[in-house]
């Protein structure tokens, strides 16, 4: 498992909600990582996305033009 240093504010966000909510710091900080890897995960997967499009490894192209490609343009 993995040691993070946070800011004060951070700490002091944390203590808060787990106050109001009844709740403790750590059920606090679970919730928030396994909320938050989702997010991260879709962050670097657009970056990779990004870096191919860039590099001319993939194209974008309109809903139309997928259709027509699949063979599904009326």
């Amino acid at each position: 498992m993995a040691t993070i240093e946070v800011s004060d504010e951070i700490k002091a966000h944390i203590k808060a909600l787990a106050v109001e909510f009844g709740e403790s710091e750590a059920t606090i900080l679970r919730l928030a990582l396994e909320n938050g890897m989702e997010d991260v995960e879709d962050y670097y997967r657009a970056v990779a996305a990004m870096g191919r499009l860039e590099r001319g490894e993939e194209e974008i192209i309109s809903a139309e033009e997928l259709d027509r490609r699949l063979g599904l343009a009326g």
